[in-house]
């Protein structure tokens, strides 16, 4: 049945797949500039693509068009996807991933099978032999970067087709002498259909990663205030619901902390809101430089912010209070002024919702300011 398959039909069809496959790669890179190294893939798609077809005319037009130009512009394309992952994933990948210097080898290996030993058999192998060591070095680079949790498909993509390639590269050396690649058999015949199945996989991973990648983007932002970077207050309604029901659950206590900095509108009326803007993030970032890893520290509105402490009874929430309240007054100040701020802590203990907490931090926190600020009071 395979023998039955015609190879250059399955050459022109494959082509125009993964022709097809690079201009909608090229739309999207042109549509969404910010994600590097997506017109790389297009380029490789449509090189790949061109090498394909150029294959077409073997034994029609002259061998240098159908098998030497044919043979570069194919691994060409398989090779500029090493670059397009290493710009799309970011670091400096290891020089046996993008084995370039193999072109010194490959090339005159196509053209000794071409014009000296007329072997199509060898320069199968040669081929795909090339192909097997691009498509691996690839996979291996990818898995072994930061970026393989979300790029599990892709590297299945590029390990499987090295394997196939390998596979058929195999059978070649094994084979009877094929007198020509349009009657190679039908095991190469599919070998053709592999290179469309490894594209559309291949885009279609990377597409998927970036949508994931958008979406958990979108999520950041949802839940973040956008000057500080920290929980905004929508978020932090849903991290201290569950850390209050935790805390219930087991027993344990729960800590707020609310800061509010001090004479913030005459900082504002005094200096001019970019200045004001500047005092937001650095205290931002002294408070969450201060807060272990399970706290939470948010944006709780204007010059307001929150710090959850969970599993912390308000004795020790105190104690981190005064700690936070040392580290804003600790130099270097902006804009030539010092950081100061009054802080309410207020505990679990005998409340039964959040909001309660909430309650007496921030009555904790009005006797701070009314005491003449830059203080610490609890509830």
């Amino acid at each position: 049945m395979l023998d039955a398959l015609d190879v250059r039909t399955l050459l022109v069809v494959v082509g125009f797949v993964i022709l097809l496959a690079s201009l909608g790669m090229a739309r999207f890179a042109s549509r969404f500039p910010r994600f590097p190294g997506l017109a790389w893939f297009a380029a490789a798609d449509l090189l790949l693509a061109i090498g394909i077809l150029l294959v077409v005319s073997r034994d029609i037009g002259p061998a240098w068009l159908s098998t030497v130009v044919a043979n570069l512009f194919a691994v060409t394309g398989l090779l500029l996807n090493a670059e397009g992952l290493r710009r799309h994933v970011g670091g400096e990948w290891p020089w046996w991933s993008r084995p370039y210097a193999l072109f010194l080898v490959h090339v005159p290996l196509v053209l000794w099978f071409t014009y000296v030993d007329h072997d199509v058999r060898m320069r199968v192998l040669s081929h795909t032999g090339f192909t097997a060591w691009v498509l691996a070095g690839i996979a291996i680079a990818l898995w072994r970067s930061p970026a393989r949790s979300r790029m599990r498909f892709v590297v299945a993509a590029f390990a499987l087709f090295a394997v196939w390639m390998a596979f058929r590269g195999g059978l070649a050396l094994v084979q009877a002498p094929i007198p020509s690649f349009m009657g190679a058999g039908g095991i190469h015949a599919l070998g053709l259909i592999g290179y469309a199945v490894f594209v559309l996989v291949k885009d279609a991973g990377i597409l998927q990663e970036i949508v994931q990648r958008s979406l958990d983007e979108m999520e950041q932002q949802a839940r973040t205030a956008p000057l500080t970077g920290l929980l905004n207050r929508r978020a932090l309604t849903d991290v201290a619901a569950r850390a209050m029901a935790q805390a219930q659950r087991r027993g344990q206590p729960l800590s707020v902390v609310l800061v509010d900095i001090d004479h913030f509108k005459q900082i504002n009326d005094a200096h001019g809101h970019a200045t004001g803007d500047a005092v937001l993030v650095e205290v931002a970032r002294r408070l969450e430089s201060q807060v272990r890893a399970g706290d939470a520290c948010a944006r709780f509105g204007g010059e307001e912010f929150l710090v959850l402490l969970p599993d912390t009874g308000v004795a020790q929430a105190m104690q981190v209070a005064q700690k936070l309240r040392h580290a804003l007054q600790a130099p270097p100040t902006v804009a030539g002024m010092a950081l100061t701020a009054s802080f309410g802590v207020a505990g679990s203990e005998g409340v039964d919702a959040f909001d309660r907490v909430l309650e007496g931090a921030d009555r904790a926190l009005y006797r701070a300011k009314a005491g003449g600020r830059n203080r610490v009071e609890g509830a």
